[in-house]
């Protein structure tokens, strides 16, 4: 089964999203999603030598991270 593009980045946000709450709790900090966004935000900001697929990562990871709560 090929994977498209789009679903590949989501898992792989959905992998980073859940290590980057993992090691936060490992650490004894509370994180929420804005917290996390923030982590990212600044990975994003710091690091000029991240290769273009990072970049584009972290840009959807945050974007998926400040997206509104669904309601049941």
């Amino acid at each position: 089964m090929k994977n498209s593009k789009k679903e590949i980045l989501h898992s792989d946000a959905c992998r980073l999203i859940g290590e980057a709450a993992l090691s936060f709790a490992m650490k004894g900090i509370e994180a929420d999603k804005k917290s996390i966004a923030n982590f990212f935000g600044k990975e994003l900001s710091e690091d000029l030598s991240t290769d273009s697929y990072r970049k584009e990562l972290l840009t959807y990871t945050i974007g998926l991270l400040q997206e509104p709560d669904e309601k049941f």
